[in-house]
């Protein structure tokens, strides 16, 4: 029974602190991706300019970088060999919470509350905004995808915890990208 509890428990954790609720990636299976050297970024479409703060945009922005650069594609102002659209959009939901306490009276007073004690159940609904963040790369030289991804998350309110989130939601973005990462 305790290893059973241990295992929900670790499985409750991990999926706790994953930044992300849900990724999906694909790519074209007939493309080589060691022949691309160079990237160079698609500029911020004037809607997520509205939604997203610059700090923010800098973040993903930077965290898509450092991706492709481990995996030995170098930034480019020029004439790139891939190029990366970044759009993110933002839906407000309403979550629901709810806690049951449980009280036991034991022996002395259970002729008030019966045997089993009482119980109250409080229900309560909760603001949130959850974001999908959409990455498409492109091949320059052919005009056409080559590699998709997007991820869908809660944000959080607090700056400093989306600095640590983005880059983490961006490395599970491209957890499964066909070009694997340099060692250095």
């Amino acid at each position: 029974m305790k290893q059973l509890l241990f295992i929900f428990f670790s499985l409750f954790v991990i999926s706790a602190c994953s930044p992300l609720k849900k990724t999906h990636q694909e790519y074209d299976k007939t493309v080589d991706f060691s022949k691309y050297k160079t990237f160079s970024f698609y500029s911020w479409d004037n809607k997520n300019n509205e939604l997203i703060n610059k700090n923010d945009q800098q973040m993903i922005s930077y965290s898509i970088e450092n991706e492709l650069e481990d995996r030995g594609i170098e930034l480019t102002n020029f004439t790139s060999d891939l190029i990366v659209d970044v759009y993110v959009t933002l839906v407000d939901k309403v979550g629901r919470a709810a806690y049951t306490n449980y009280y036991h009276t034991g022996y002395w007073n259970s002729f008030y509350f019966g045997p089993f004690g009482y119980s109250s159940f409080n229900y309560w609904p909760k603001e949130f905004t959850e974001a999908t963040i959409i990455i498409n790369i492109f091949d320059m030289k052919e005009k056409k995808l080559v590699w998709h991804s997007s991820g869908t998350g809660k944000i959080n309110d607090d700056e400093t915890e989306r600095e640590k989130g983005i880059p983490d939601a961006i490395k599970h973005m491209f957890f499964k990208f066909p070009k694997k990462k340099v060692k250095k």
